[in-house]
């Protein structure tokens, strides 16, 4: 895809998109373990955003340097989108951080397979030779955040019947919140890849 620009460009969306998915994978062992056990993924995050920050730069200076060979413009939206991702999943882990919640319940761990998948799909559609794969992975990126959603409604739902400790509540309703808004950070990055994808067809 044109969009892509330059060899060296392409290699920096790929390197940002890599980060985003380890980001995405270190997020779903955060929220796999106990207190104890999340402070190694929750590290490995942090330490990811820092690396992703600097591959947002790196895009930036690239959009700027390649404005008269690539649509600038477009590349910066992508970085924008990817760098948002990754704060994203960044905000759940201190979320996890500060609340030391005990084990969450099992559909927090299949969110972030959801994630992991939608970021996955993401990077694959970067990548893609046709515009037929790039929609191909827009719909299963649009399906994934579905199920996220569908799976937050489930969780905010016991979250407010009476079963569990108001405060203990609030908290995994915070996370909830953080991980269904990182979901739509993943489908409007999405998005903006199918309608750049669209223009280069």
């Amino acid at each position: 895809m044109e969009f892509r620009g330059t060899a060296a460009t392409a290699e920096a969306l790929d390197s940002a998109a890599d980060t985003m998915v380890a980001a995405a994978d270190a997020l779903g062992d955060a929220l796999d373990a106990g207190p104890t056990a999340r402070a190694r993924p929750i590290g490995e995050v942090l330490a990811l955003e820092a690396r992703a920050d600097v591959q947002y730069e790196r895009l930036l200076t690239a959009a700027a340097a390649s404005a008269d060979r690539i649509d600038a413009e477009g590349l910066y939206d992508i970085a924008e989108g990817i760098d948002t991702t990754v704060d994203a999943v960044h905000d759940i882990c201190q979320l996890l951080e500060a609340y030391q919640v005990d084990r969450l319940p099992d559909g927090y761990v299949v969110q972030a397979d959801d994630l992991l998948e939608m970021t996955s799909v993401v990077r694959r559609m970067l990548q893609a030779q046709s515009m037929d794969e790039v929609i191909a992975g827009w719909r299963r990126v649009n399906r994934g955040n579905g199920q996220v959603t569908a799976r937050h409604r489930i969780i905010v739902a016991q979250l407010l019947d009476g079963s569990t400790d108001p405060l203990t509540a609030i908290k995994l309703k915070d996370i909830a919140e953080s991980v269904a808004a990182c979901a739509n950070s993943v489908e409007q990055l999405a998005r903006t890849v199918t309608l750049l994808a669209s223009r280069d067809s």
